[in-house]
């Protein structure tokens, strides 16, 4: 099993034209993720996900289009960057983000010796941008199931047992 989500982080701009990166995660929001250098303060989402053994993929980074040209490529391995007129992400980058976890499926298949059609299962909000055709294609055809919570589900609900 495997939950994705998309969080946005704002960047806090200092004197010298330097921006560091912060989480909303109340656990490391004193702890800067990145520092980029960058004109003004820019919505920036980033999209991760977990794996059940608690390990993670790299991170895609959406930016401002007008700020992607501009950003060092000093990230950790294998993140994906990429940018949208807002900064926030849409179908087309949850398209590309779906072929990026498909491969890391398929690796992962093939290191645990197990088969190309081994059962996998992807816990997403129910966010617009995670209903593409291309998307549901693809993970149908990568033997992915796909599980809906309500859309952000993870910052406006508290699920409670039902017993």
């Amino acid at each position: 099993m495997r939950n994705a989500d998309e969080s946005a982080v704002e960047t806090t701009v200092a004197k010298l034209k330097s921006a560091v990166l912060f989480s909303h995660d109340k656990k490391c929001k004193d702890r800067p993720i990145y520092r980029i250098w960058q004109k003004d303060s820019q919505h920036i989402s980033v999209t991760s996900c977990i794996f059940c053994d608690f390990t993670a993929m790299a991170p895609t980074i959406i930016f401002s289009s007008e700020t992607l040209p501009e950003m060092p490529r000093t990230f950790p391995p294998h993140t994906m960057l990429t940018a949208t007129d807002s900064g926030w992400s849409n179908a087309d980058i949850f398209d590309l983000w779906v072929k990026s976890f498909i491969e890391e499926i398929d690796r992962r298949r093939v290191a645990n010796n197990l088969s190309p059609t081994s059962p996998a299962l992807l816990v997403l909000d129910g966010h617009a941008s995670h209903y593409s055709d291309v998307s549901k294609t693809l993970l149908e055809n990568a033997h992915i199931e796909t599980f809906f919570l309500l859309p952000h589900s993870y910052t406006h609900f508290h699920f409670f047992p039902l017993f």
